[in-house]
């Protein structure tokens, strides 16, 4: 995983642990990030996010084949935290990264995520991310 940034020791690994009590906290600012490596490009049909209470009110989910390009496949500007299972096109979305980006916080805290899981044909929340 790479982040923008980090607090109090919650790191972006933590969205991959597959443990719901661990979190990655950005510092205290809208515009943060968090994106995983799936360690090679793959047609991505869900990505489910499941936030800590300090969610991202307003966010975008992003693939790219290089972590340089993006491009926007989802959007939400009004979200409710919780639990979030997004079923995109696996037609037309893929990439080896997969970032989720908050642009708005709900709290004065950062954004916080608990875990993500991408799925594909080839079941990608079973993968060991970089």
């Amino acid at each position: 995983t790479t982040t923008s940034s980090s607090k109090s020791g919650n790191i972006g690994a933590n969205v991959v642990d597959r443990r719901d009590g661990t979190r990655w906290e950005s510092q205290f600012t809208n515009k943060e990030w968090v994106y995983v490596d799936l360690g090679a490009n793959h047609n991505v049909d869900t990505v489910v996010i499941n936030w800590e209470p300090a969610y991202s009110n307003a966010y975008r989910i992003e693939t790219s084949n290089d972590a340089n390009n993006w491009v926007t496949v989802y959007t939400n500007n009004a979200a409710d935290g919780g639990l979030d299972v997004i079923n995109l096109d696996p037609n037309i979305v893929n990439g080896r990264y997969v970032r989720i980006y908050g642009t708005d916080r709900v709290t004065e805290f950062g954004h916080s995520i608990f875990e993500i899981k991408v799925y594909s044909v080839q079941s990608l929340s079973t993968k060991n991310f970089k």
